[in-house]
């Protein structure tokens, strides 16, 4: 007589045609049949970078169904191409970098044309009418004090109310030089210096001014995203504006800006902390039931995320030195970035980024018309008419305007404490969770590749929880 075991082995072998799973099922009693484990739903709010990676790592796992709702009608958050920009440039007008070459962002940007940068590249600097390469520059007694009066600047462990605007003051930098230092830290920082804090960023952003930096120059941020990403993109749900999150009963109800409903076992929020932020009657603010916690409100407003301006640059004529990298002056659009140069046609193309209180005051509400004026005057006072006249056209990204992102990157205001960041990632009932470069807990915030360590972080809890 046929053993159980030996039946289901002959019965595979004879009758091809039956599934396997049929026949199993078919020589178990009813007592003994185990329904297949049913997948746990999870939402994801957001398409920039930190929720697609959360979509795909959980998509890998086989034992979620995935959604991700997106606001806009793109994907990649602040990882943004404008196409065909003076007729036939793709340029990246957000996040186009890699912070060192230890990390998957560096890792996907690989795949395209990357140049390295840092603090030690060639670059012009336009000091009281003189231009300066960074050999020159490093002769000069004024920056060789600058240097070494912020050598310490990743270090410093005084009061969390020290700006650090005041921290410069404290070092007695040249006035003539001090415009160096301001465009190399707020870069790094995303905002006005006299806004954020010295001790709290020190560790984090400003650890980062002598970083290498790696940019895309050639394959666009687009191909590199819809390549790592594209198995997830078919549950991508584009212009889904959520409005409130309902997380009082078993599922998590989530409703968007048409009314339509959706239940989740766990969702991810993956919004920018600007976003997270708004008071419910502002326009796309995100409303929870019951509140969020007390502690994880205080967090995110002890975080600050500020304006930011992003402006490309098309020239006729190269009126800075030889291989540099960065051009530097005095005005207000201080420092800009040489992404291309194509002497056979007379055509260059620089970008600049303004962040911080001069982003929000002034060029948000100036039109490109406007902006390429400014650029023209600061040039024509900084550098002279030979650059000043040189300047063709210019296109600007504001971000401060993008409805569902508000802004550049998260930073430590005045005040804040060393746990904020912990406090802000920290998962809500084991049902909400918490991702994004404001997440980041190690001293990675404002980075691509900080976003992307978050996701990782989220799945490890979200995939605990389901065991």
């Amino acid at each position: 007589m046929q053993t159980r075991r030996q039946f289901i082995k002959t019965a595979a072998l004879a009758l091809p045609a039956m599934s396997l799973a049929s026949i199993l099922l078919s020589s178990c009693s009813k007592s003994e049949i185990i329904a297949p484990k049913k997948k746990l739903k999870v939402g994801i709010i957001g398409a920039g970078i930190s929720g697609l990676e959360t979509a795909k790592i959980l998509f890998d796992q086989k034992q979620f169904e995935i959604e991700l709702l997106e606001a806009s009608d793109n994907i990649g958050g602040r990882i943004n191409l404008s196409e065909s920009v003076f007729g036939s440039y793709n340029i990246e007008m957000g996040a186009d970098s890699s912070y060192g070459d230890q990390n998957k962002w560096y890792n996907m940007l690989r795949t395209a044309q990357t140049f390295e940068t840092n603090s030690k590249s060639p670059s012009s600097f336009y000091l009281n009418g003189s231009a300066l390469t960074l050999n020159e520059l490093n002769k000069d007694s004024d920056y060789l004090k600058l240097l070494n009066s912020t050598q310490d600047i990743s270090a410093y462990s005084g009061s969390n109310e020290v700006s650090v605007a005041q921290y410069i003051e404290s070092k007695n930098i040249p006035e003539r030089v001090k415009f160096i230092f301001e465009n190399r830290t707020e870069e790094k920082i995303g905002t006005s210096i006299e806004r954020a804090s010295i001790a709290l960023n020190s560790s984090e952003s400003l650890s980062k001014i002598d970083a290498n930096m790696f940019h895309i120059s050639g394959n666009n941020s687009q191909d590199i995203l819809y390549r790592e990403y594209g198995s997830i993109l078919p549950y991508v749900k584009n212009n889904t504006a959520i409005s409130s999150i309902d997380y009082t009963g078993s599922k998590v109800k989530v409703r968007d800006q048409n009314q339509v409903l959706r239940e989740y076992d766990f969702v991810v929020l993956t919004v920018p902390v600007s976003i997270l932020k708004l008071q419910s009657n502002e326009i796309n603010s995100i409303q929870f039931s019951p509140s969020l916690p007390e502690s994880k409100i205080a967090a995110m407003n002890k975080i600050g995320m500020d304006g930011a301006v992003k402006i490309a640059i098309k020239t006729n004529r190269k009126f800075w030195h030889e291989d540099s990298k960065s051009i530097y002056t005095k005005g207000k659009i201080g420092k800009y970035e040489v992404v291309s140069e194509d002497p056979a046609n007379n055509s260059y193309i620089l970008t600049a980024t303004v962040m911080g209180a001069y982003a929000e005051n002034e060029l948000y509400s100036m039109r490109e018309s406007e902006i390429m004026t400014l650029i023209q005057n600061e040039w024509a006072m900084y550098i002279g008419t030979s650059a000043s006249d040189s300047l063709v056209s210019c296109h600007v990204k504001n971000w401060s305007k993008e409805p569902f992102i508000k802004g550049a990157f998260s930073y430590h205001k005045l005040g804040g404490e060393a746990e904020t960041r912990k406090e802000l990632a920290k998962s809500v009932n084991s049902k909400i969770f918490f991702a994004g470069e404001a997440c980041n807990t190690n001293k990675n915030s404002g980075t691509v590749h900080g976003a992307i360590e978050t996701a990782s972080v989220v799945c490890k809890e979200i995939i605990a929880l389901a065991v």
